[in-house]
């Protein structure tokens, strides 16, 4: 499998999605600051593999659920929403493009569409195209819609109308969502259609979120 291909069938999913949320934006955001974001998403993929790798002997420890895993997985949701999270920080918050409180869904959904699309490649290379659809549609949604609900907050942190306090807890959401998402998918002991139920429902919420914010201006 060449790496073109692995590279076009994960990035160009990537790349349809942000646009697909960025165009519920009122204002859309100049492409270049986009570009920008989606990459340091990208780059986001290296302090999450270092700082998950630790915990990744607790994951094949065991066939059984176990506390150990719960916990990795709960650290894996906390490493990887964080580093989306500090993408978007370095790539846009101070920027003046970041002038509205939909902004800041839109641009933590693209930094994380831009880590989904490394890992999405990782994965690919690893268990072949077979794997590449739900990753191009749930799993990138996933990513996306569990940072859009930080970035709500973010947006209203950035425009004074919200405390610290505020976006923590909406991050400590987020991450919290990711964790059951991925304990969902590791234990099987439930059906990965309550996964995949979860994964709707936070993304009607964001893009709820995003339409709202629209129809205010």
């Amino acid at each position: 499998m060449s790496l073109l291909l692995l590279m076009l069938l994960s990035i160009i999913p990537g790349v349809l999605w942000v646009n697909y949320f960025a165009k519920n934006d009122r204002n859309r955001e100049p492409p270049r600051m986009l570009v920008r974001t989606f990459l340091f998403g990208m780059l986001a993929i290296v302090p999450a593999a270092l700082l998950e790798q630790p915990l990744r002997f607790l994951l094949l420890e065991s066939t059984t659920l176990s506390w150990s895993i719960v916990l990795a997985l709960f650290a894996i949701g906390v490493i990887e929403e964080g580093v989306k999270l500090g993408a978007t920080y370095v790539a846009v918050f101070h920027s003046s493009h970041f002038d509205e409180v939909a902004d800041g869904i839109v641009y933590a959904i693209t930094a994380a569409l831009g880590f989904a699309a490394v890992e999405n490649l990782f994965y690919t290379a690893t268990f072949g195209l077979a794997v590449a659809p739900i990753r191009a549609v749930i799993t990138s949604l996933a990513h996306a819609s569990f940072a859009g609900v930080y970035g709500f907050w973010l947006g209203l942190y950035k425009l004074g109308r919200a405390s610290l306090g505020d976006l923590w807890r909406g991050f400590a959401l987020s991450a919290t969502l990711h964790a059951f998402y991925d304990l969902i998918v590791v234990s099987q002991a439930i059906s990965p259609w309550l996964a995949i139920l979860m994964v709707i429902y936070v993304y009607r919420y964001v893009i709820g979120k995003l339409r709202s914010l629209a129809e205010i201006g």
